[in-house]
């Protein structure tokens, strides 16, 4: 009987999908250029194309940092960033767990994730 009932009351908790996925995707990019960064594009890893800018109409100026929340609705935690300058350098950094990471460092052609 106590194992009924402790299945009844767990079954609410494992029909709820992804109810035990759920992560904080939210990352900083800091700006330690001199150099605005323009635009900021993310994917999930191993998907081809940058897709779309999240910083949309922002900048992010020198020494300025910017929080992003990376949550697409897919449920990946690995993504792809670039971000791109006002002269047109880059950077890039691949395979990003951002269910983890919550602060990247970027400099015109490098990006690090940082230590919190």
């Amino acid at each position: 009987m106590k194992n009924w009932l402790f299945l009844l009351c767990l079954s609410p908790a494992l029909a709820t999908p992804g109810a035990a996925q759920t992560h904080n995707r939210q990352v900083e990019i800091h700006n330690l250029d001199s150099v605005s960064i323009y635009y900021v594009y993310a994917t999930n890893a191993g998907v081809q194309g940058w897709g779309k800018d999240w910083l949309g109409e922002d900048v992010i100026i020198e020494d300025e940092v910017m929080r992003f929340d990376f949550d697409d609705g897919s449920g990946a935690c690995k993504f792809d960033i670039k971000v791109q300058y006002a002269d047109d350098a880059e950077a890039e950094l691949y395979e990003v767990d951002v269910c983890s990471v919550s602060h990247i460092d970027a400099r015109r052609g490098t990006m690090v994730v940082a230590d919190d």
